[in-house]
C-alpha cells in the first residue's frame, strides 16, 4: 500500500497486487481489469491507481488523473478492438447509482450494440441474462362502468 491508497479498499488492493484480478491495462496512473460480474461481453473497470472515493470529492488537482482514466479507456477500446464500433463509459456515484466500491472507477461496456431495454431483453448479446429494465407501472384491469 502507498500513502495514496486506502488499506480497506478492494480496488486499492487490486492496484497494489494484493488481490488477483484479470488486469488488462496498467500504467503509473491507471489500472484496468475485467469486471467479475460482466453486464456486456466487454465489461472493464478502469480505476485510478491513487485512491479517490468518488466524483463528489474531485478537486482541480484531480483533473490530470481523471483525464488519464478516460485516455486509458480509449486505449483499452483500441486494444480490445471496439474503438471503431463504439463503447460506453459510465461512472456511478453514490448508493442510488448502485456504486458499491468507494473508489472512483469507470465502467467500459462494449461488444454489443446498445439499444432500448425492450430490444436488449431479446438480445443474444446478454448471453441469457435478462436486461435491466425500469419497473413497469402496475396495470389496473378495466371494470365496466356501473349504470
Amino acid at each position: 500500500m502507498t500513502p495514496d491508497s486506502d488499506p480497506e479498499c478492494i480496488f486499492c488492493k487490486i492496484v497494489g497486487g494484493q488481490i488477483p484480478a484479470a488486469v488488462i491495462y496498467k500504467n503509473d496512473q491507471v489500472t484496468a481489469f475485467r469486471d467479475i460480474n460482466p453486464q456486456m461481453p466487454l465489461h472493464v473497470l478502469v480505476v485510478p491507481n491513487k485512491h479517490v472515493a468518488n466524483t463528489e470529492v474531485l478537486e482541480p488537482q484531480h483533473d490530470a488523473l481523471v483525464g488519464a482514466v478516460v485516455r486509458a479507456a480509449r486505449d483499452i477500446a483500441r486494444q480490445e478492438g471496439v474503438a471503431e464500433r463504439g463503447y460506453r463509459l459510465v461512472i456511478n456515484t453514490g448508493r442510488d447509482a448502485l456504486n458499491t466500491v468507494p473508489h472512483l472507477h469507470m465502467h467500459m461496456l462494449a461488444s454489443c450494440a446498445m439499444s432500448s431495454a425492450r430490444r436488449q431483453a431479446r438480445s443474444p448479446c446478454l448471453s441469457g441474462r435478462r436486461a435491466a429494465t425500469r419497473p413497469r407501472k402496475p396495470t389496473v384491469p378495466s371494470t365496466p362502468a356501473r349504470t
